[in-house]
């Protein structure tokens, strides 16, 4: 049979620990600790605080990471819509509208790009890449061939999706393309 001894308010079976609250750790002695004080000391529920604190920071770090990535495809594509662009134009230097077709038809995915986005220049320079003349108004003097080349350029304005204090709200994506246009 068991022995049962009285420890002030507390009631045990011999040879076990008194009751303890389920939020203190083992060894709580209610004669020597007082029940807050053992709130204070547990260690339960310090993972849950610590994910408190470090979850916004992982959040922030997701999102910034999401919206540079989104950044850095648009660029990518602008920048091949410009290539498009401008090899449209190298088979047909005459084409400034098939020029701006082609670089919009190479970016379906980029919201807001049209041909108003695309600027078509076309000029001649030397085949050494020097004297470059805008719409050939001045004929480079070379002392080897005369080409014409085709520049494409490409631009758009990419709202940020989770705006920064630190950083720019709209930041201006580019792509340019210049190919020699053939005869």
């Amino acid at each position: 049979m068991r022995k049962v001894t009285q420890r002030k308010k507390h009631f045990v079976a011999a040879g076990t620990e008194p009751r303890r609250p389920f939020c203190c750790p083992r060894g709580y002695n209610a004669d020597r600790l007082p029940f807050l004080a053992c709130l204070l000391r547990s260690e339960s529920g310090g993972s849950l605080v610590e994910l408190a604190l470090v979850l916004p920071i992982l959040l922030l770090l997701l999102l910034g990471t999401a919206d540079f990535s989104r950044a850095c495809y648009l660029g990518i594509e602008v920048s091949r819509a410009a290539q498009s662009g401008a090899l449209y134009g190298s088979r047909n230097p005459s084409d400034v509208a098939g020029m701006k077709a082609a670089a919009v038809l190479d970016a379906p995915d980029v919201p807001g790009f049209t041909t108003s986005n695309v600027i078509v220049t076309t000029g001649c320079e030397c085949s050494d890449g020097s004297s470059a003349s805008q719409n050939c108004s001045t004929k480079p003097t070379c002392a080897t061939n005369q080409v014409t080349y085709v520049q494409v350029t490409t631009s758009l304005n990419y709202t940020v999706q989770f705006p920064y204090r630190t950083l720019p709200a709209v930041v201006v994506l580019h792509g340019s393309a210049r190919m020699r246009a053939s005869p």
